[in-house]
Order: structure tokens, then C-alpha cells, then sequence
């Protein structure tokens, strides 16, 4: 017992290690990600390590896009693949599902490429897991998305995080109602409700985003402010509520409008940049087919001085078969006349 308490101890220090060098030059990140990637496979780890392993790799490979084209160009996404086939665990198949999506998306899709919807989508799965660990990785792993790509907080409004969080709040709070948990104890319901909380606020206070009022939220901030089991809690309730009712657009319709603005707008830059490219494209091709003709006109010239070289090759030929005939002819004309002098 002893040294399985060892190992259990050992483990999650080798796996901060591991994480830590991952500061190093991207090529010791690669070779420290696929190491990590390796232990998350070994026999015998224990699913709260492999949970714990996965929520610092989340955090740490969102944190640049260094770090997340660091991991998909090491075997990340094949030992997180192969964790996932075989894991029957709800928060590790969670976990990895989010990994994956973050390297193979943002790792190996070019940017006005990336859907930053299915993106977000993934990512809130984890804020809502009833999981306290796995929701913190998710509520950290958001925000750093937040600081990371603008677009993402479209992508988290787009998917309509406002109602979702309203419609996960209630839950939470329908169900703590029917556990009873020890006073000493902090209910998972009280952390994950502040990971929410703290999201909504981030979001909500980013600059230049417009977001509708989402009647759900609104009424359940109500309750949380009411019946909301911290001081803290309720003031940030509080304080989102009082966001929504200012700065809220009345009509959902505005966002959508202005979302649908964007993306033309996107879509037109990319436009753009097409078009640039083709013309490149074009010039590029003209200036071949110019090359072409002027060495197709080479060719030909050439062609031309070797078939009258040719020629006269041959005429020349000729004249050397006619003097060599007649050469003969004077040799054997002067043995003739020797013969005849003798």
C-alpha cells in the first residue's frame, strides 16, 4: 500500500514537470507534449491523474498559439484520440474531446477558416461539468480563449451562452436544493455557479460586443441574488444583471444583424484577397506565356539555322564526293602516263 501511495504522489509531480518545461523552445515543447502524451497512456495511471493531467494540458495549450501549434505537430492528438476510445469516464472523454478540438482546429486550420462556434461549443461543455476540476479547466481555458482570439467571444454569443448559462444556473440551483452538503464543505454547485458567473462577466465586459437581454439570465440572476449562498456570489449576480438591463440590446435580431455584418464583411476581405491572389495568378501566367513564345521563337530559329546548316552540310558534302572523284580521276590518268613513259 505504501508504494502505490508513492506512486500515486510521484505521478502528478512528473506530470507538473512535464508542463513546466513546456516554457522551453517549441521544439522541447513538442518532445515534453509528447512525453505527456505517452504518461496519459501508461498502465496504471489513475483516471483522477489522467483528469488532472488533461485540465493543465487544456490550460497550458490555450494559453498561445505557440503552444497549441506546439502540441499538434507532436503526437498530441493521436494519445488523446486513443485515451478517448478507451476512457468510459464522462470528464476525461469531455476533456479530451475539448484538447482535440482546440489543436487539430486552431493548430491545423488557417484562421478565416477556423468555426469558432463548434469551438466554443466544446469548450462550454466543460464550464457547465459537474466536475469542479474539469469546470475550472473549462472557465480558465475560456478566458485565456477570450484574450487569445476576439473571435472566439463572437463564437461563444453566436451559440447563445447567455440562455445555455441561464438554463444550467436553474439546474444548479434546482439541484442543490435536494443536496445537503456539511457547512465546512463548499458545494460543487457554489464553484462551478462562480465559474459561470465569472465568464458571463468577462464576456459581458469585453469591449465592443453587443449582446442581447436574455430574459432566462435575467431571471436567473434574480434567483441567484435571492437565494444566492455567498456574499460574492450575489454581488457578481448582481453586477451581470444590472450589464444585461443597460447595455443589452432589446431585439436579439440587432445581434444577429451586426454578427451577420461581420461575417459579410469577413467574407469580403477574404473576397478580396481571393482576387489578389488570382490576379498574381494571371500575371504570373502572362509572364510565362511570354517567356514561352520568346523561346518558342528561339526554337524556331534555331530550327531554321540547322536545317540550313544541314543543308549546307550536305552541299558541301557533295562537293567534296565530286573533287574526291576527280582527284581519282587525275591519279589515275597520271599512272597512265608514267606507265607509257617507262
Amino acid at each position: 500500500m505504501a508504494s502505490e501511495d508513492t506512486n500515486r504522489q510521484i505521478r502528478p509531480i512528473a506530470i507538473n514537470q512535464s508542463l513546466s518545461s513546456l516554457q522551453m523552445s517549441s521544439r522541447e515543447a513538442k518532445h515534453s507534449f509528447g512525453q505527456l502524451a505517452q504518461r496519459l497512456n501508461s498502465e496504471g495511471i489513475q483516471i483522477d491523474e489522467q483528469i488532472a493531467a488533461l485540465q493543465q494540458m487544456i490550460v497550458f495549450t490555450s494559453s498561445s498559439m505557440d503552444n497549441i501549434q506546439s502540441a499538434y505537430e507532436s503526437s498530441m492528438i493521436e494519445a488523446i484520440s486513443g485515451l478517448l476510445t478507451r476512457t468510459q469516464n464522462p470528464h476525461v472523454k469531455q476533456l479530451c474531446r475539448a484538447i482535440i478540438m482546440i489543436i487539430s482546429v486552431l493548430g491545423g486550420e488557417k484562421e478565416e477558416q477556423v468555426d469558432w462556434t463548434i469551438l466554443s461549443a466544446s469548450l462550454l461543455t466543460l464550464l457547465f461539468d459537474s466536475d469542479t476540476g474539469v469546470s475550472d479547466a473549462g472557465k480558465t481555458t475560456i478566458l485565456k480563449m477570450m484574450k487569445l482570439k476576439e473571435e472566439f467571444i463572437y463564437g461563444l454569443l453566436q451559440i447563445g451562452i447567455l440562455d445555455h448559462s441561464a438554463e444550467e444556473l436553474i439546474k444548479i440551483s434546482s439541484d442543490q436544493m435536494q443536496i445537503s452538503t456539511s457547512q465546512e464543505e463548499v458545494p460543487p454547485s457554489q464553484l462551478i455557479t462562480m465559474n459561470i458567473l465569472e465568464v458571463l462577466d468577462k464576456i459581458l465586459n469585453a469591449e465592443q460586443i453587443k449582446f442581447f437581454k436574455s430574459i432566462k439570465l435575467i431571471s436567473a440572476l434574480q434567483k441567484i441574488k435571492n437565494e444566492g449562498l455567498t456574499r460574492e456570489m450575489k454581488r457578481k449576480a448582481k453586477n451581470i444583471q444590472d450589464l444585461l438591463n443597460e447595455d443589452g440590446q432589446a431585439e436579439k435580431t440587432e445581434i444577429d444583424l451586426e454578427i451577420a455584418n461581420q461575417r459579410i464583411a469577413t467574407l469580403e476581405q477574404q473576397n478580396q484577397t481571393f482576387e489578389e491572389q488570382i490576379r498574381q495568378k494571371d500575371q504570373s501566367i502572362k509572364t510565362l506565356a511570354e517567356e514561352k513564345a520568346q523561346k518558342d521563337q528561339r526554337i524556331e530559329a534555331l530550327t531554321q539555322e540547322n536545317t540550313q546548316n544541314e543543308q549546307r552540310a550536305t552541299i558541301a558534302e557533295g562537293q567534296v564526293q565530286t573533287l574526291t572523284a576527280q582527284i581519282t580521276q587525275i591519279d589515275q590518268k597520271l599512272n597512265s602516263l608514267i606507265l607509257k613513259i617507262h
